[in-house]
């Protein structure tokens, strides 16, 4: 018998943890239409009925997916952490004249801007063409690049675009033309990248 009583007591407490810890994951979680959070006072029992209420609310909140009004306001969660696509500007330049892009590829533009991110503009070796190494690769290919001509004068009708994006250097390959006949065009640009 005096074995017994430790054993009982020691149940009982364990009991009482666990349902006090349901009950803070219950107050944490709670919304309309909750079970009531039910505390004993010593003499009390401990019900199946309580403890399965607090437990069918913590499974149902989670089965059912947790939802904003979850979440509190100040949770600081990491942009990391989040499973939605958000892109954060990285880069910003482009060059101050005209690159001539029909240099051996790799040959650097001397002209570079950077406001920052970027570790080199330079020719690719085609008129038109120029390749930007950032200063640190972006995870996937699929990042967003915004590019535009500047400064050409009305002389020629031009246009930039992204030729193509990747993982390593070089990130980023930029194609600019004459907008009316689609010929090769060396002019000055201006990009950003999002990733």
């Amino acid at each position: 018998m005096k074995k017994t009583i430790p054993i009982v007591v020691a149940t009982v407490l364990t009991l009482l943890t666990v349902n006090a810890g349901l009950l803070a994951v219950q107050s944490a979680f709670g919304h309309a239409g909750s079970p009531a959070a039910t505390t004993w006072s010593s003499g009390q029992v401990l019900t199946a009925q309580n403890l399965n209420d607090t437990i069918s609310h913590i499974h149902n909140t989670f089965s059912n997916g947790i939802t904003d009004a979850h979440v509190n306001a100040n949770a600081a969660i990491a942009i990391s952490k989040l499973a939605v696509d958000i892109r954060i500007l990285r880069a910003v330049g482009g060059t101050i004249t005209a690159c001539d892009c029909s240099q051996a590829a790799g040959t650097n533009c001397p002209s570079l801007f950077a406001g920052f991110g970027i570790a080199t503009i330079q020719a690719a070796g085609t008129a038109g063409f120029c390749r930007i190494n950032l200063n640190s690769s972006p995870t996937t290919t699929s990042f967003m690049v915004v590019v535009s001509p500047y400064n050409n004068g009305a002389a020629t009708p031009a246009a930039c675009m992204v030729d193509s994006t990747n993982s390593v250097a070089p990130h980023i390959f930029i194609r600019c033309y004459n907008s009316t006949t689609g010929a090769a065009l060396n002019v000055p640009f201006a990009f950003s990248a999002y990733y």
